[in-house]
């Protein structure tokens, strides 16, 4: 009994230590990637990504998404002129949008997009604005899966980043990815998803066309080799605040989770329950890697306030 509970209490030490060994690493390529100005234009050209954008007007947080170093990149902004005509004019006033010829797309037939507008200003040539119908409530008509659709259809790289209007990319997220991506070969990875912070996946163009469009479980659909998965943040909550308090209480109740954790390792073995000392100890490891990992996303966090957020 106590050979197999001590295999047990390597096993979760083990995979903790794995997981904690993948945060640390993507800790550091980030880190690596934000000391080292002007980094953006010399990755790897080959890799394309467009930005899909879905409930997201504000300019401070397009600002953000264009101020991104990496050249092969786009932000594809979807908007109801006639439902919002005061935010889509200003749009259009503030990044000197003209409206641009568009003959629709046969990989995403999308028959409500009315106009197609790009930008004359030189640093915001990558911005895309999409005028498609919406409900007074913000949203599209058949919710953010159908805006997505839309922007996907005028996109022009092969990578698609779908974003939400609770959705905020970390600044350097986009380096990141592309970083990332740039260790395998051209074409060996459909799929890039993130298992810490808001969900947020970078997907082929090819897994969206062969599914008829953006749905439900669509990563289901990658095959797990062609998969990749950081454990880093990527994208946090639009709004800070919420995100702030939400972050306290998960920190206080890591806090909590450790100690008891271990309290109950030293009395389960003082009592001599060798079984619930192996569990205990093997939640306390775990939750101490957790808290570990915590400590170490903070320099990130620390670069994610209202300022920069895209």
């Amino acid at each position: 009994m106590k050979a197999l509970l001590l295999l047990l209490l390597c096993t979760v030490g083990a995979a903790a230590c794995f997981v904690l060994r993948s945060v640390l690493r993507g800790r550091n390529k980030r880190r690596l990637l934000r000391d080292a100005h002007g980094i953006g234009s010399s990755l790897s050209e080959e890799i394309g990504i467009s930005v899909l954008c879905s409930g997201i007007d504000a300019p401070e947080r397009i600002d953000a998404l264009l101020g991104s170093e990496y050249t092969r990149f786009e932000t594809i902004v979807v908007l109801d002129a006639g439902g919002f005509p005061d935010e889509f004019a200003r749009l259009t006033a503030r990044y000197r949008m003209i409206r641009v010829e568009w003959h629709g797309s046969q990989e995403f037939p999308t028959s409500d997009i009315r106009t197609l507008w790009r930008s004359r200003r030189r640093n915001c040539r990558r911005l895309v604005l999409v005028d498609r119908p919406q409900r007074a409530d913000g949203s599209a008509s058949e919710g953010s899966v159908t805006d997505w659709n839309a922007a996907a259809s005028v996109a022009a790289y092969d990578y698609l980043l779908p974003l939400d209007g609770r959705t905020a990319l970390l600044p350097d997220a986009v380096m990141r990815i592309v970083a990332e991506l740039g260790e395998h070969p051209a074409g060996a990875v459909d799929a890039v998803r993130s298992r810490i912070g808001m969900p947020v996946a970078l997907i082929a163009r090819d897994v969206v066309v062969e599914a008829g469009g953006f749905g439900k479980r669509m990563l289901r659909q990658v095959p797990r080799r062609r998969r990749l998965v950081l454990w880093e943040p990527l994208a946090g909550r639009a709004d800070r605040a919420e995100a702030a308090k939400r972050a306290r209480v998960a920190k206080n109740m890591l806090r909590t989770a450790v100690i008891a954790a271990f309290l109950a390792t030293g009395g389960a073995v003082a009592a001599g329950y060798w079984t619930g000392a192996a569990v205990t100890a093997a939640a306390a490891v775990v939750a101490g890697a957790a808290a570990y990992g915590r400590q170490a996303l903070a320099f990130d966090e620390s670069a994610f306030d209202g300022k920069t957020l895209p």
